[in-house]
């Protein structure tokens, strides 16, 4: 029987991809709590989602399985500060990275392009589903502030900031890349 050696390439190995996974954890947290500091990155009183593009970006590079681990908890934090009901964000960004992933692998080019419009397509249908169940379906008047003032800038800037974070997951996913041994 053999014993596992600390010096060995293969516990390296596991040892870096729980660090790059606690890693990408961290991150993900630090982003929700920079997005729900008080006039942090704050426009004419819009804050961009931070969380969203960065899980967004690790499912990209990640695949299906560990993006819609993160898109689930990304989700769960977007949740904790949101004005929908707790586990719309979990349930979409859990669906929606695991999409992305599976979809970078057979469908889609991995590039800063793709993962603004899938920012803009993730966010543009959340932000109809929250318009529609959460003001237009209860006749709010002037609802449609809400809609102009609040959520489409709030996609805007959210979509905007996407190819930051999808160049540095890149940065971050090569050079794991380079240290485990597999590029």
């Amino acid at each position: 029987m053999t014993e596992k050696k600390w010096g060995s390439t293969q516990t390296r190995r596991h040892a870096l991809l729980a660090g790059k996974y606690l890693l990408y954890a961290g991150l993900v947290l630090l982003c929700y709590i920079l997005q729900n500091t008080p006039g942090f990155l704050e426009i004419f009183g819009v804050k961009p989602f931070l969380v969203i593009p960065a899980v967004l970006a690790i499912a990209m590079f990640e695949g299906e399985f560990v993006g819609a681990l993160y898109g689930a908890f990304g989700g769960m934090l977007c949740d904790l500060a949101a004005n929908t009901f707790y586990g719309f964000y979990t349930l979409t960004l859990f669906l929606a990275c695991a999409a992305v992933g599976l979809g970078v692998i057979y469908l889609m080019k991995n590039d800063y392009k793709t993962a603004f419009l899938t920012a803009v397509c993730y966010l543009g249908a959340m932000t109809l589903v929250e318009y529609l169940f959460y003001y237009l379906l209860y006749g709010y008047p002037g609802n449609w502030r809400v809609l102009v003032f609040q959520l489409l800038p709030r996609m805007a800037c959210t979509s905007a900031l996407t190819p930051l974070f999808w160049l540095g997951e890149r940065a971050l996913y090569e050079r794991f890349e380079r240290l485990t041994g597999t590029i």
